[in-house]
Parts: structure tokens; sequence; C-alpha cells
């Protein structure tokens, strides 16, 4: 979403943003044609290798990036792209601590699929740790960054006959209930956990 969220700004920000994408969407297909035309057997690849003249898809594809790149219309990094949306705090941040929920790790493994058990002597593994409490924390941030998204798309579009502002005005009040429905919650069990 953080992403995603980056490459709508830069576009609202820049028309020919999407030039930039472009170049990073030839550059994976680049990689992709030359591990089809490699000599490796890779058996996802293979049966599709006879489909088309990859040789030639591969140079036009190289030509066509570097006519990008001659306009400076290059291949963004995830940072570069950030950067450009004025949003560098974010990605050395938050960016970071969410590639380390993403992306399996020790961490990530401990905190959504390790139960322990008392003074952590035992341990019991578990397919979905996450309590609804510890969702509707996560979840509740998700529409967020969609109105903002949609306010900023309704001001580029100049569809000012549209009222977000009541909408948002709704959800933070939903949003805000949820919250303290959450922390109720896990106040509740961590007192049942101590008397216990």
């Amino acid at each position: 979403m953080f992403e995603a969220d980056i490459d709508l700004t830069n576009c609202i920000k820049d028309e020919n943003y999407f030039r930039n994408m472009y170049a990073s969407f030839l550059k994976e297909r680049i990689r992709l044609t030359k591990e089809t035309l490699s000599e490796k057997d890779n058996p996802y690849l293979k049966p599709i290798a006879g489909f088309h003249d990859f040789r030639k898809k591969l140079e036009s594809t190289r030509d066509e990036l570097a006519s990008l790149k001659s306009e400076g219309y290059c291949p963004l990094t995830i940072r570069d792209r950030a950067e450009k949306a004025e949003k560098l705090n974010e990605y050395l941040s938050l960016y970071h601590m969410l590639c380390l929920d993403t992306h399996n790790n020790m961490g990530s493994l401990e905190d959504y699929h390790i139960v322990s058990g008392e003074n952590h002597e035992n341990y019991q593994v578990v397919v979905f740790k996450l309590t609804k409490e510890d969702l509707i924390a996560n979840i509740s941030a998700i529409p967020g960054i969609l109105f903002h998204r949609t306010k900023d798309l309704i001001e580029f579009f100049g569809l000012e006959d549209v009222n977000i502002g009541q909408a948002f005005e709704q959800f933070k009040r939903i949003q805000q209930r949820l919250e303290k429905f959450a922390d109720a919650e896990l106040s509740n069990k961590r007192l049942h956990k101590d008397r216990s």
C-alpha cells in the first residue's frame, strides 16, 4: 500500500511520472525475457520459450527503455520514488518497519505464529495468532489512507461538488470508536491475565 500510495502521489504531482513507472516495468520485462532465453531449465518459463521470438522482444524492449532513459525517465528505486513524493521520512521508518512484518523473519515469526507459555518455558506454533483487537488496530489505518488519496484525486480532477470532508469526519468518529473498543478489550484481557 505504501508503494502504491507514493506512486499515486507522484502521478498527481507529475503528469509524466508514469514514464518512470513504465521504465521500471520494461526493466523487469528485460530481466524476465533474459531468464526465458537462458539455458537454465526453468519449468515455469520453458513452456513459453517457443511462443514468441524472445530475442527480438528483448532487443525491442531494450531499445524502448534506452529511449525513455535518453528522455530522462529511468527506473526508480523505492527510495527514489519516496523522495520524489516527499515521503522519505516515512520510507526510512514506517516502510522499513512494514518490511519487517511483510518479509518472513524471526521477528514476524514470533509475533504472528508463536505463543509462549508461562515463564516462556513452553511454546506453541499457531497458524494465525492475531486477535480481533490486534486486527482492528491494523485494519483501521487502511481507510484513512484511502480517504486521503481520494481527497487528493478529487482535488486533482477538480470535483468540487464531492463533499469528501463530511464523509471523512464521519469516518474519524467511527475510527475513534473502534480504537476505544480495541483499547478496552486489550485492557480487559491484560487485567484478566494479571488476576490469573
